[in-house]
């Protein structure tokens, strides 16, 4: 084997592992993970360490991405690819010793639904039947039995028995705040009422009204009584108290059937009325989710959704320990069950050693139900955040791959282009960066695009990323599956790409223009050109040599192209996404790795109830379309439904994309069962080192430490 200092012409670094063990990889990661909380976690780094160990009912074929055993072993299927049964494998342990059962995954799915926890991939979980109606609080059930009262005093009225299903149409004291005025004017049109000067007024609901229209959105009509004078505002014009003790409610009797039979309804006309808030509690049996026994777990899906195996590999769908978690919540510690001496886990890695922004130990799980096949017993996962650095642990050695969150210099890809341990592949990713539209000037949806039509995108790529990624003018991958593929190449190919030409394409004079229509009037300024009285912006990213060197860039051409002066700030990972998530950016740098290879996966972070749309945009309209979408059957029509859904979004312009993704990276020859993939998923397990590689040999077949596996056909149910 070649050292350090040998002559080496085929590889980039070194090939000689200095004596280490070939049962141990070192890897890295690049940033401390946010969480490694199954539950919690959302963003890649954290994604890497869960997936690593933990595990879910499917885990995903290491080159192909297809669905393969996990803890499920094999299941059923209805023919409407609604209603699924999991056969859970008897000897699926915890790193305690103690056997998982279907249990453990309704609790997981149960937090993750739960809103005071605060996933924000819990909208992945809105597949599942009234998954949605849980996690947004408007389907509870009743503790005890109450009466249905016409009127918020909660005197008389129809009886509804303990344990029934209702819709919770506002929740709100007998007596609430509304906005002011002025804005409930605006949002129903009406040009008939006065405004107490914006200020917020204390309306009196006194009963129920029909249904209607607030903002696009469906909403129902209240009576009211404002300083004794009666009318009618809608719900989204009323604020609800922090504690409310007063619901108005609907009976519900859409109930999972775990079959292919609609939920049968009691009959009769739909009764509403006023009941108090303390008599309403969670139920997770409204949610399409259950275990019949400890080894069968049953789900119900709101529609048929073709992707729905493959959303089993992420995260939110991993199960967590019931006891290990509550106690310490109950402790007041919330956060430290993932500690190495405290979390309890079942993947095929436990969690050894952290030392905080520097290092992760990972250790084989003895309990793992395929350890004895492994080949990787011990990972460690660096945490440095600098490509540089990076590259120079590589190459001398001290990292046999450089782990699959971290990008290469972009002035290097060039030159490692000809290395036999480089490796490139198309990425299902997308680099875009996300605008507040509740900040000015970015606001106006036509400075969010002339600021788009301002960036040569075409440039970014080929002289600042350089390293062979597509320039994007709109938010989803032309290569994402599901037919989404196939739809754009054949618009192309007739000269109908709706994403491309006047309005998508570089165009500076017509960004120009739209500043002007917003009252920024671009004039010549010496050599170049100045947006009279445009504010300055502030592009936000987090610390790497290459989100600042695109930063930089685009401030550039921002000033060239538009007169606009632009001030960046960097930080840490953790406290970008808390500053993402607290709304406090104007413009700042992210991107979206597609969960599953479908569209929904991008176009679901724009809707107006994700925890991941954190640009604060929200259109009712496109919330529609994007459910039409995933509930059309034909997947042709489906898809196209799909593109406009996508088409409106990039009208609106809430995030500007930059480009889709390639992924760039260094891992030594000796590393077997690597396989580049769209979905830049590598699960350590299915890798190894092989203890007799020799650069003289030349290739030898790449396999995985162990077969993945395949499912049996489906059952039927």
């Amino acid at each position: 084997m070649m050292g350090c200092g040998e002559k080496n012409e085929r590889y980039y670094g070194t090939t000689s592992r200095h004596g280490r063990a070939p049962t141990t990889i070192y890897l890295n990661n690049g940033q401390e993970p946010e969480y490694i909380d199954p539950t919690l976690t959302s963003e890649s780094g954290g994604a890497f360490i869960v997936a690593q160990i933990f595990e879910g009912l499917v885990q995903q074929h290491p080159d192909t991405l297809a669905p393969v055993p996990g803890v499920a072993e094999r299941y059923d299927q209805s023919e409407d690819n609604r209603i699924f049964r999991f056969h859970l494998r008897h000897d699926a342990k915890w790193s305690d010793g103690k056997p998982v059962v279907a249990g453990d995954f309704l609790y997981a799915w149960h937090r993750a639904l739960t809103p005071a926890t605060g996933a924000r991939m819990a909208e992945l979980l809105y597949n599942f039947k009234n998954g949605r109606g849980f996690h947004q609080g408007k389907l509870k059930a009743l503790s005890e039995t109450v009466a249905l009262s016409p009127k918020p005093d909660l005197v008389g009225g129809e009886s509804l028995p303990a344990g029934q299903a209702v819709r919770v149409l506002l929740q709100l004291p007998a007596k609430t705040t509304s906005l002011p005025l002025e804005a409930a004017i605006e949002s129903v049109g009406a040009s008939d009422m006065t405004s107490r000067g914006g200020e917020p007024v204390v309306v009196e609901v006194t009963g129920i009204g029909p249904e209607g229209k607030c903002n696009g959105a469906d909403d129902r009509w209240f009576a009211v009584k404002v300083d004794g004078k009666a009318g009618f505002l809608p719900g989204c014009a009323l604020q609800s108290d922090p504690k409310p003790t007063v619901a108005v409610v609907e009976r519900f009797d859409d109930r999972p059937t775990f079959s292919s039979e609609a939920s049968k309804a009691l009959g009769g006309p739909m009764r509403r009325g006023f009941v108090s808030s303390a008599k309403l509690k969670s139920d997770l049996s409204l949610v399409g989710v259950r275990a019949t026994d400890d080894h069968t777990l049953e789900v119900e899906l709101d529609k048929p959704t073709p992707f729905f195996l493959e959303l089993l590999a992420y995260t939110t769908f991993f199960p967590v320990r019931k006891d290990v978690v509550e106690r310490f919540a109950a402790e007041g510690r919330p956060d430290e069950w993932t500690r190495p001496e405290n979390i309890v886990s079942n993947g095929p890695y436990t969690l050894a050693e952290h030392k905080f922004r520097y290092e992760m130990t990972l250790e084989k799980n003895p309990h793992h139900h395929r350890v004895a096949e492994m080949k990787i017993d011990r990972i460690v996962v660096m945490e440095v955040e600098s490509y540089l650095a990076t590259m120079n642990l590589y190459k001398t050695g001290e990292v046999d791959y450089i782990g699959q969150n971290l990008s290469l210099p972009p002035e290097f890809l060039p030159r490692l282009g000809g290395f036999e341990d480089f490796d490139q592949a198309m990425y299902n990713s997308t680099y875009w960066y996300e605008f507040n539209v509740d900040q000015k000037p970015v606001d106006d949806v036509r400075v969010r695009h002339a600021l788009d039509l301002a960036v040569d995108k075409k440039a970014i790529v080929e002289r600042v990323a350089k390293g062979g990624q597509v320039p994007a003018t709109h938010f989803v991958p032309d290569f994402v599956g599901g037919g989404y593929a196939e739809q754009s190449k054949a618009e192309r190919a007739a000269g109908k790409g709706r994403f491309d030409g006047p309005g998508h394409d570089f165009d500076p004079a017509r960004g120009r223009a739209l500043l002007k229509e917003a009252g920024y009037e671009v004039v010549k300024d010496g050599d170049g050109w100045r947006a009279k009285g445009f504010p300055d912006l502030e592009i936000l990213y987090n610390t790497s040599e290459g989100h600042r060197a695109i930063a930089v860039a685009i401030q550039g051409m921002w000033k060239q192209h538009l007169g606009v002066s632009v001030t960046l700030r960097n930080e840490e990972w953790k406290v970008m996404i808390k500053n993402l998530r607290d709304g406090r950016f104007q413009i700042a740098r992210f991107g979206w790795v597609g969960d599953y290879n479908h569209p929904h996966s991008w176009l679901e972070t724009f809707a107006g109830y994700s925890g991941n749309n954190w640009t604060h945009w929200k259109d009712p309209k496109f919330d529609q379309m994007l459910a039409e979408a995933a509930a059309t059957k034909d997947p042709d029509v489906s898809m196209s439904r799909y593109r406009d859904a996508e088409a409106r979004a990039v009208e609106a312009m809430p995030r500007m994309p930059i480009y889709f993704y390639t992924k760039s990276t260094l891992i030594k020859p000796y590393v077997r069962g690597y396989y580049p993939n769209a979905a830049n998923r590598h699960n350590i397990c299915w890798m190894w080192i092989d203890p007799a590689f020799d650069p003289a040999r030349g290739p030898v077949e790449n396999r995985p430490a162990m077969d993945p596996g395949t499912f049996p056909p489906p059952g039927s149910m």
